[in-house]
């Protein structure tokens, strides 16, 4: 029994230093790739049917977003400024078929979801 409860407060003590260790380093690439994915799914984007690219940036101006474009662009642009965040583009592996890309910018801190932006 006494073998029993080291282990189970072992375990503790490890979850407690592997949470505390994710939340200082952030989020991963592949934690960006899944909340983007998630996202897609949620705006009802069918992820197989387009090519993801994933990128760190931190600087508004990231190339996908339009340089000048809708107010919806512009107000995405706003929510990016002093943020280093991941950016999760979608574009249509079949353009002709394909409903338009689709970019979902996460904070790479918090894991929160800064902007969408999609020419659906």
């Amino acid at each position: 029994m006494r073998v029993l409860r080291f282990f189970m407060a072992l375990l503790a003590v490890l979850f407690i230093f592997v949470s505390s260790n994710a939340a200082a380093n952030g989020i991963s690439e592949l934690g960006a790739s899944q909340i983007g994915d998630n996202t897609a799914i949620a705006v009802d984007y069918d992820v197989n049917k387009y090519d993801r690219t994933i990128t760190l940036f931190s600087v508004p101006d990231n190339g996908i977003l339009p340089a000048s474009g809708s107010e919806t662009a512009q107000r995405v642009r706003r929510n990016l400024e002093n943020h280093t965040y991941w950016g999760v583009h979608y574009l249509p592996k079949d353009r002709k078929k394909g409903d338009g890309a689709l970019a979902v910018f996460i904070d790479s801190t918090t894991g929160a979801i800064l902007g969408i932006y999609t020419e659906k």
